[in-house]
């Protein structure tokens, strides 16, 4: 029976110290992963400090660091929840450097662990749209506005998508909620009043511009709104963009 128990003893000291060393060996492991794609995150806000002082070309050699960390790193370790960051700010890096199509590859990797991040759906509608891919800038979109639909930013963005789409009658309740969340925003307002007169909703648009030229304007803007109003007692409007 000694012999038995000093066995079952062996036995389970040997499991016990096969699950620490596991456990010590992952925990390593898990370390140099996230350290080596917090490099991506550094490479990348170090590039937009040098962007505020207007030293693209540095900027964009460190946002080139950046991806090319992100890839090296990517092939390595495989994927994993603890370093979300090294998507995100890898996706930012290819952006910044003009590689729409590698950025949305690593806003979707980002995604699939942060599901409604607003950072990564807005990232990925961005880069969308630069590469004319509107099907998908538009469903990112839509889902940051079911999230946070009072950001006039998200709106607008999600109106331009659909307009650049050639959706226009989709674009217009987006155009005029936008600007019904930031009323004052001249730019907002020419882009509803476009698309009004694209749709053909001449009367619409004329008592948009009445409203707007009701509101504090800087002097080139009122002198467009004044141009406006003279051209839709005509009923053909040219929209100043």
């Amino acid at each position: 029976m000694k012999n038995y128990s000093n066995r079952y003893c062996l036995w389970f000291a040997l499991i016990f110290l096969g699950f620490f060393f596991c456990s010590v060996a992952f925990s390593y492991t898990t370390l140099k992963k996230r350290e080596a794609f917090a490099s991506v995150k550094s490479y990348f806000l170090t590039g937009m400090e040098l962007q505020r002082h207007k030293k693209m070309d540095i900027a964009r050699s460190y946002w080139k660091k950046g991806t090319q960390q992100y890839l090296l790193t990517s092939q390595k370790i495989g994927y994993y929840p603890l370093i979300y960051d090294g998507f995100h700010y890898a996706g930012n890096c290819f952006h910044q450097l003009g590689k729409d199509d590698d950025a949305i590859q690593a806003y979707n990797l980002a995604l699939k662990y942060h599901p409604y991040s607003i950072m990564d759906l807005a990232g990925r509608a961005t880069a969308a749209t630069h590469v004319g891919n509107y099907e998908l800038a538009i469903q990112s979109l839509k889902l940051c506005n079911q999230i946070y639909p009072y950001n006039w930013k998200i709106t607008y963005n999600l109106a331009d998508a659909y307009k650049k789409s050639g959706r226009n009658k989709e674009a217009l309740p987006y155009f005029r909620q936008a600007w019904e969340q930031k009323p004052n925003s001249f730019p907002i307002f020419l882009q509803l009043v476009n698309t009004y007169a694209v749709l053909g909703k001449i009367e619409e648009a004329r008592k948009a511009t009445n409203v707007m030229a009701g509101r504090k304007l800087k002097p080139r803007y009122r002198k467009i709104i004044h141009s406006l109003q003279n051209a839709f007692k005509t009923k053909r409007p040219t929209i100043s963009k």
